[in-house]
Formats: structure tokens, C-alpha cells, sequence
């Protein structure tokens, strides 16, 4: 038999049930969804276009990777070494994250291979050490958003170092008159002028007059003297490489208020430790200061933040080794005042060094201040010994 086709009967039917399904069971589907307006119906109609890094990109890899191995570095990590939720990063981080991912890597001895070159290279571990692998990846990812450690601010502190340098020389100069004054200048200064035995009678450390008299300046007033021309080229010498060494670590004015600071408190328990006779001078006090400062620092925000007992214990041993060659010698060395100043140093270096571990290093027009302090000490300390 052959089927009779359709019949307007059956056409009319149908268009009354679309007709009563348009208008009873439609509007209630509407209203139980809770369409909000047509403008979002017609943007959830268009096609979704989706974010390269949103996608989870196939990872393709050579025959030289094993299949079981696991790529980790297309997926963000939690702390627990499991993926963590959020939207899809990069697939490959910086070049100096991945080589610091190898190296976290290599120390904890889990075996890795990388695939492809440059901006295409992938990293793959064994599956048994994904877990491991991702937490040691997530560490080293945290560590690494704080930023890199601020640069040492030596082309920033370069040229004023040796402008204090200059600074201290013209001083000594003055002092010992090496070079004349012109004649405009003014009497007082060239009845100061070329009178070093008047310099160290009212500003060296004489204990007797420190103790007795409470010539307290003096301690202050006995850095910037010095007996002749070899003994200040000397420690001109070292102490401008300390001095450019600590202010590399924590700037100018920092560094030089510290070693003037230091120098000072090494000053003074030398007047305590030596008799009533005792008389010294120099800046000698202040450059060990200066190598204390410098250990300690290295040793509490270098040593305890990224390594072991060697890394603390070394630099206040590179210190202890200096005072050893350079500050025990010599029949007119005062090597009291060396060691005072050593410990001075260590001591202030270890206050400064915690607080700049915690704080950072003071930026440079934080140096202006400290600075001033330094220079200001001992010019107030010579009014003080001329009573001006």
C-alpha cells in the first residue's frame, strides 16, 4: 500500500498545538528561568569567545620525553602541590623563574627534562614526583613575587663617597697646612692655619683630660687627627674601601653615621680602658668600626635569611682577620682603640642590619638626613673644644 500523504486536517492541527504551546507553556518557562531581558538573551545566543590563556593548551611533547612524565608549568600550583583555582596562566613563567625552578629542582634531587626552545620550552617531571615538584615550584613562585632584592645602591652613593673623601682630605690639609690660605681670608683661620700641635692639644684623646676634666669631645674631635702624613694616607686608604663597601650595603649616610657613631663609642671605652697618661688619635677607630658594621650586616641579613652557621660566622671572621693583620702591629698602634671599634662597629651593625632586614634600605633622600647628622657631630665637637 502506499502511505496517503499529509491532509489539511493534520496541518491545522498542528498549527493549533504550536499556537497553544506559544501561548500557555512558553511565557511559564520564561518566568520560572527568570530571563532578566532580551538583551541578555540575544548575548548568551552569540558565540563565547574565549581568552587564549583561559584555554588549557595541549602540551605537545618530543620522543624524548617519556609519556608518563608530567608537564608542570601549565597549571598554577597551591601550596598542598595540588592545581589551584583561577584563571589559566602563561605556560611558561620568565626565563630567570625557570632557571630558578631548575635549581629548586635540582636541589631536592627530583629528576626533570625540558622540551622545546626559548618561549616553547616546557617542563616535565616524572609522575610520581608531580606532587613534590609543584610545591617546591609554588615556594619558589611566592618567593619570587616579592621582587628581586633591591639593588645595592653603589652608583648612587659612587660619587658622594668620594666627595666625603675629598672633604676629609682638604680638612687634613688645613690642619697640617699643606696648602696656604688666600690673604682675603680672614686672621682667625690663618692663626689656625698650619698649627697642628694646637689641633691635637685641644681635640686628641688624652684620657687624663677626658676623664678628669669630662673633655667628653674629644672622643668625636680625635677621628678626623692624625699624627703625620703616612699615617692619614693609610687610613684614608682603607677606610674610604669600607666606607664605599658599607655604603653599598646601606647607603652613605647610614654608613657614615654608623662609623662615626661607632668610632666615638670605641673612643670612649679606650679612655676607660687605658691609664690617666694614655694619649691617642686617628681614624683608625672608625675604619675597624667600619669592618664590624659591615660583618654583622652581612652576617644577620645575608647569613640567617639564605644560608647556614658558615655564612654568619664568616664575615665577622673576614673582621676579626683585618684587626689581626692591620690593627695589632706596630709600635704606636693603639690596638685597644681597634678592637673597641670593632666591637663598637659589630654592635651597631647588628641593630642596623635587623632593622634594615625588616624595613629595607633607606632610599636616597633618607640619606640626606643621616648625613648631615654625621658631618654636624664633629664640627659641634670643635666648638666645644674652642668654646666658640
Amino acid at each position: 500500500m502506499i502511505p496517503a500523504g499529509p491532509t489539511p486536517a493534520d496541518g491545522i492541527f498542528r498549527a493549533e498545538h504550536m499556537l497553544r504551546f506559544f501561548c500557555t507553556r512558553l511565557p511559564s518557562i520564561m518566568l520560572i528561568r527568570r530571563i532578566p531581558s532580551s538583551r541578555r538573551v540575544f548575548s548568551a545566543l552569540r558565540p563565547v569567545r574565549r581568552k587564549a590563556r583561559d584555554v588549557i593548551r595541549a602540551v605537545r611533547r618530543s620522543g624524548a620525553i617519556p609519556a608518563f612524565w608530567r608537564v608542570v608549568d601549565a597549571r598554577l600550583i597551591g601550596p598542598d602541590g595540588e592545581p589551584a583555582r583561577g584563571r589559566m596562566p602563561e605556560m611558561m613563567p620568565p626565563p630567570r623563574l625557570l632557571a630558578w625552578w631548575k635549581l629548586a629542582l635540582d636541589a631536592r634531587g627530583i629528576p626533570w627534562m625540558t622540551d622545546g626552545h626559548s618561549a616553547n620550552a616546557r617542563l616535565f617531571v616524572p609522575a610520581l614526583y608531580e606532587r613534590m615538584a609543584r610545591t617546591e615550584l609554588y615556594a619558589v613562585t611566592e618567593e619570587s613575587r616579592h621582587g628581586p632584592p633591591l639593588p645595592l645602591p653603589l652608583k648612587h652613593n659612587l660619587h658622594w663617597t668620594l666627595a666625603v673623601l675629598l672633604l676629609f682630605l682638604l680638612w687634613q690639609g688645613f690642619v697640617s697646612g699643606w696648602w696656604l690660605l688666600p690673604d682675603s681670608a680672614g686672621r682667625g683661620f690663618a692663626a689656625l692655619q698650619n698649627r697642628a700641635e694646637l689641633w691635637r692639644n685641644m681635640g686628641a684623646l688624652d684620657v687624663a683630660r677626658v676623664i678628669r676634666n669630662h673633655e667628653y669631645w674629644r672622643c668625636i674631635t680625635a677621628l678626623i687627627l692624625h699624627a703625620d702624613a703616612q699615617h692619614f694616607f693609610g687610613n684614608l686608604l682603607f677606610g674610604g674601601l669600607l666606607l664605599g663597601l658599607a655604603a653599598r650595603r646601606m647607603g652613605l649616610g647610614l654608613a657614615l653615621l654608623l662609623a662615626v657613631l661607632a668610632g666615638t663609642l670605641g673612643n670612649a671605652a679606650n679612655a676607660l680602658y687605658r691609664p690617666p697618661s694614655h694619649v691617642s688619635l686617628g681614624f683608625s677607630t672608625a675604619v675597624f668600626s667600619l669592618a664590624g658594621i659591615i660583618g654583622a650586616d652581612s652576617a644577620l641579613r645575608e647569613g640567617l635569611t639564605h644560608g647556614g652557621w658558615r655564612k654568619v660566622l664568616l664575615p665577622p671572621g673576614a673582621a676579626l682577620a683585618l684587626l689581626a693583620m692591620l690593627g695589632t702591629g706596630g709600635e704606636r698602634t693603639d690596638y685597644a682603640a681597634h678592637i673597641f671599634g670593632l666591637a663598637a662597629g659589630t654592635g651597631l651593625g647588628l641593630i642596623a642590619g635587623y632593622i634594615l632586614r625588616e624595613r629595607g634600605v633607606p632610599r636616597p633622600a633618607l640619606q640626606i638626613l643621616p648625613g648631615l647628622i654625621a658631618l654636624l657631630l664633629p664640627l659641634l665637637a670643635w666648638l666645644a673644644a674652642f668654646r666658640i
